[in-house]
């Protein structure tokens, strides 16, 4: 047998087999292709290139509204010389033999059933005679410009002066504004022609005289020359019974699945839950992020509802991205805070209806500061405290309560400040003093206590510090000015936790501040007091306000 007989015969038995690849999580796709030499009778001084392709897209959780499924392919290949190939609604393999040797660039298109292109690549590689090279394309989906179309509904009489705030954030980049438009009462809509493709997060609220009353937020992609639609039906704002039902068909490839644990669907004001967040662990690492109402919280696995929820209703979402950004999904679960229908005794209730002020376990009074039972200084009843001021610095008059066995409380206590001898009046320099707070007394923290500060212009509600095991001055700034010559109703919440440590602050019924999620095991709740701590000498001697009607119980008081 010849030399030339017996390299045809290795060359015939010489098979490679063709690569397969999985699909890739962001919906692109690799397409195998191998150049070899011609194991028929061609010139050896040729090659050939042996296309192969396999299904690059998997089920979808979310369809988008074009098909996304490979019908056939288109291959091209520009060479040396000026020499081509090119194959028009191929299905793999495909070869393309007899090919000059050198560099070559080949482009693969993939089409769906109705001839679209949804996914396109390229790639570079040089051929030899009589050698195969194996190359991987990537095909990814198309980049360009896509539309978006959401169509927002409510019921009209829910809003005297409704409006829309909306944004598309992108992975990266700026968010897109959407320019809503009420054409119709009870219905919104916007279409945006140029948006980017790929991944967005879309955060819509419904706001009501420019106060919101519910948001949501969903995960959408945008694909080249397609149109991404959805519909919000905030038809439950807080205003009506019911509940929240969001149909929003984003158009999206290979979504993440993202799942929620921990939801209640209703509880009581002053109470709250913990929500996490988790996806297939085939998924990787992602990063979590959570809207409550479509106001943007903090990142991370899990999220606490703080304690200081009013009533009404609540969508909570979680966001979750790969760390690439090229995959996105969502979750969503709406709740409710009822009215706390507590019907049980309180902890404790100081009125001042003794007479006296033996209700308190002990009072701190020093250098001319007074506290007193005044029939004066009544909300209801027959007599209130009159809390009396000195000027001397660093002075103080407060009661204090004990307390034993409880992990978290609410303290609740109601003042008034009078507008003809108002502490720190006339004073052009600001200062502090604490009219309650909640202390663990064995170790002389304030878990929680409640500043005021008074100059020439104003009195009012300064900020709230609590104590957390790494940080014992952390601040919550108020900055509510209080009005004179009337009871105003103040209510701290504490609790001690490992994690779900939280405080928040009412203010005539409103929630106006709170932190949760940090940890505060170290200390135990142990008293509570009322009154004025730490005062300065920028009070005058006479001075003095008024306390009534304290509180204290496991669950929301007001």
């Amino acid at each position: 047998m010849s030399t030339i007989n017996k390299l045809t015969i290795f060359r015939n038995k010489k098979i490679i087999n063709l690569i397969s690849s999985k699909v890739a999580p962001i919906a692109a796709f690799i397409i195998p292709i191998l150049m070899l030499a011609s194991c028929t009778t061609i010139d050896e001084n040729k090659a050939t290139l042996v296309l192969s392709v396999t299904s690059p897209f998997q089920a979808k959780t979310l369809l988008p509204d074009i098909d996304m499924t490979p019908q056939d392919y288109d291959f091209s290949g520009t060479g040396p010389g000026g020499a081509a190939f090119s194959f028009t609604n191929a299905l793999p393999p495909v070869m393309a033999s007899n090919l000059e040797p050198g560099d070559w660039t080949i482009t693969v298109n993939a089409k769906n059933a109705a001839g679209t292109v949804i996914a396109m690549g390229e790639q570079s590689t040089t051929l030899f005679p009589g050698q195969s090279q194996p190359i991987s394309i990537t095909v990814s989906p198309v980049e360009g410009y896509g539309t978006v179309d959401i169509t927002m509904y409510w019921s009209p009489d829910d809003t005297w002066d409704p409006s829309i705030t909306a944004q598309l954030v992108p992975d990266t980049g700026s968010p897109i504004d959407l320019g809503f438009v009420i054409e119709t009462e009870g219905t919104a809509t916007y279409t945006g022609t140029d948006i980017p493709t790929g991944y967005h997060t879309i955060v819509v609220q419904l706001l009501d005289g420019g106060t919101l009353t519910m948001g949501a937020v969903e995960v959408v992609r945008v694909i080249e020359g397609q149109t991404t639609s959805g519909t919000f039906d905030f038809y439950d704002i807080n205003l009506a019974e019911g509940s929240i039902q969001v149909n929003i068909t984003p158009v999206m490839n290979d979504p993440i699945a993202v799942s929620m644990s921990g939801q209640i669907a209703e509880f009581g004001a002053g109470e709250f839950m913990t929500v996490e967040a988790s996806v297939p662990p085939e998924t990787g690492n992602v990063t979590y992020v959570w809207y409550l109402n479509g106001n943007a919280l903090a990142p991370g696995v899990s999220y606490t509802t703080p304690a200081d929820l009013i009533v009404g209703v609540y969508r909570l979402d979680v966001v979750a991205f790969t760390a690439d950004g090229s995959r996105a999904g969502s979750a969503t679960h709406t709740f409710r805070v009822t009215e706390n229908n507590n019907t049980s005794e309180p902890l404790f209730v100081i009125d001042a209806e003794t007479g006296d002020v033996s209700q308190w376990d002990s009072l701190v009074m020093s250098n001319g500061n007074t506290f007193t039972a005044d029939p004066a200084a009544k909300r209801n009843g027959s007599h209130g405290f009159k809390v009396g001021l000195s000027s001397n610095e660093g002075d103080n008059s407060y009661g204090k309560k004990m307390i034993s066995g409880q992990n978290e409380i609410y303290l609740q206590f109601h003042v008034y400040i009078p507008s003809d001898n108002y502490p720190m009046r006339n004073q052009a320099t600001e200062r502090n003093w604490v009219i309650g707070h909640v202390e663990d007394d064995s170790e002389n923290i304030q878990l929680a206590s409640l500043e005021m500060r008074g100059n020439s212009a104003d009195l009012q509600i300064y900020r709230l510090v609590y104590a957390s095991n790494t940080v014992q001055w952390n601040l919550l700034y108020v900055n509510e000015v209080l009005t004179y010559d009337t009871w105003h109703s103040i209510e701290i919440y504490t609790k001690v936790g490992n994690g779900d440590a939280a405080v928040g602050l009412w203010i005539d019924g409103v929630s106006t501040v709170s932190a949760t999620g940090f940890s505060n095991d170290n200390y135990d709740i142990e008293s509570v007091t009322a009154g004025c701590l730490w005062n300065t000498n920028y009070t005058a001697d006479g001075e003095y306000f008024y306390l009534d009607d304290i509180k204290v119980d496991i669950n929301y008081i007001d």
